[in-house]
This record gives C-alpha cells, structure tokens and sequence, in this order.
C-alpha cells in the first residue's frame, strides 16, 4: 500500500512538473534504489545520514567501490594502500573513516587517482587507536581531490 502511494505521489509529481510545478512531500519513511534525478534544489528538513560501510580490519592493497556507500570505515591492522576508488561520481562528497588497531604504527596511502590539497600526502596519526577522517570529492569517474583530519 505504501509502495503505491509514494509511486501514484511521484506520478503526480512528475506530472506537476510537466505543467511547470514542483513539490514532493513525503511524511513517512522511504526508501528508494537505483539512480534517481532531481534538477533544481532539494531541502532535506532533518539529518542526511547515508550508512557507513565497514571494510573491516584489513592490510596491503585494499579495493575501494563507492557503489557500497559514500562513507566507508577502516582499521589498520597492518600497512595499507587504498586501491584507486570505483563507481566515483563526478562532484560526489565521500568520506573515509581510518583508524590504527591497539598496536599502531601502520602506513596507509592512497593510490595514483587520489590528489591532496596541498598537492601531497599528509603525515598520518599512528598511535594505537588513533584515527583520521579522509573527505573526498569526485572531480571526475577516476579522481578524487582529499583532505585529511586527524582525530583522537
């Protein structure tokens, strides 16, 4: 029954939109998939929380796809490259949470497709259980332009 009405509200909306009028109000949870299209301005009253998506403990080369979130958390437990990112959209904002295990003193990089601001790598915090917030932008389907905050 919801399924149809958000779907009938959507038909509505859309033909609205053909007459030069835009609005959509939901006020009940939803959940859609796949790609969906909105020009113009959205306002979200509330908070925008996408999951994160937890890539485990790992090391060495790790893959990274953006299909399974725009936030993504890691801990180190070994030295670790991020491979060059998947499904990256042009002007996307993602997010990668790392932290250090309770030993500490791992490496990471991130591979060729990433650019920093600043023009290179920062200095990363490698105490055990220390962590850092890398925020990304898609500047194009393969690159990405990053900031690095340490956190404790």
């Amino acid at each position: 029954m919801f399924c149809d009405t958000v779907s009938n509200t959507i038909k509505a909306v859309t033909n609205m939109t053909n007459l030069g009028i835009m609005g959509l109000y939901i006020n009940a949870p939803f959940r859609a998939s796949g790609l969906a299209r909105f020009d113009g301005n959205i306002r979200f009253d509330g908070q925008l929380a996408p999951p994160i998506n937890n890539l485990g403990t790992t090391s060495g080369l790790v893959p990274l796809s953006f299909a399974n979130g725009m936030a993504q958390k890691i801990e180190l437990n070994g030295n670790t490259t991020m491979a060059n990112p998947l499904e990256v959209v042009e002007g996307n904002a993602y997010r990668l949470i790392v932290y250090q295990d309770g030993v500490g003193g791992h490496t990471f990089s991130l591979s060729a497709n990433y650019t920093w601001t600043g023009g290179a790598f920062p200095a990363i915090p490698g105490g055990a259980g220390e962590g850092f917030l890398v925020d990304m932008l898609g500047v194009s389907s393969t690159e990405i332009m990053a900031t690095l905050t340490a956190f404790q």
